[in-house]
């Protein structure tokens, strides 16, 4: 089976879900605007400690990998976690619009994140959303939109987000799993962050088939 469109076939889909599932590998994508600690977030997962200072922004994109384990959600589960990174800058040419086939496709969760003392930070995450959807669209046609979760970091500073309104984003699309909010100066947060992100990993609904019996269906 051929696809000669620019979307990809949903056995080739397929064919990706089943071997990140049979390699234990999860793959999540962190967007958001600049300054609001995408990469400390990110640092922070990655080394289970806290940053004591500022990183830099990131100028376009960055790959890091990270395991995860927690035995209390699934016995001696655990996974290899891809994390992109994408530069919250968007200038004339974005990650998204220049690697979107290769940051959304097989992508098992979207972590937005925002600044707790940049309000406009969490205004603007409408803006990421859809960028975000409308680059799945084109991908890969009309379709439920990725898992999400909401990131409010910076806790460690003035709090200058109302109580409540991000919730009252979240509640605007069905996809979101989980709100949270870290400091990556003092590590808080991060710890249900990372079940959560596991948690999501254990529930894939991924499909059952045999590698080869999904690569002889693409053959066909």
């Amino acid at each position: 089976m051929t696809n000669n469109g620019s979307t990809l076939s949903h056995e080739h889909l397929t064919f990706l879900e089943v071997l990140k599932r049979r390699s234990g590998i999860g793959k999540i994508l962190i967007v958001g605007e600049s300054f609001v600690g995408k990469t400390s977030v990110l640092n922070v997962l990655l080394t289970g400690e806290p940053i004591d200072q500022a990183t830099k922004s990131t100028r376009f994109l960055n790959l890091d990998s990270f395991g995860l384990e927690d035995e209390t959600i699934m016995e001696s589960t655990g996974y290899k976690v891809q994390a992109y990174d994408v530069a919250g800058q968007k200038r004339v040419a974005h990650a998204i619009d220049l690697l979107s086939r290769q940051l959304l496709i097989a992508t098992d969760l979207i972590i937005y994140t925002f600044g707790l003392d940049d309000p406009q930070s969490l205004e603007k995450i409408d803006n990421w959303v859809n960028d975000v959807n409308q680059a799945i669209e084109k991908l890969i046609g009309p379709s439920n939109s990725i898992p999400a979760i909401l990131v409010g970091n910076k806790k460690d500073l003035e709090r200058m987000v109302a109580e409540g309104r991000p919730r009252e984003v979240m509640q605007g699309y069905g996809f979101f799993i989980g709100y949270f909010e870290t400091s990556s100066t003092t590590g808080e947060g991060f710890d249900e962050l990372k079940s959560k992100i596991l948690q999501a990993l254990t529930v894939r609904d991924l499909p059952e088939k045999d590698p080869q019996e999904v690569r002889e269906m693409m053959d066909e």
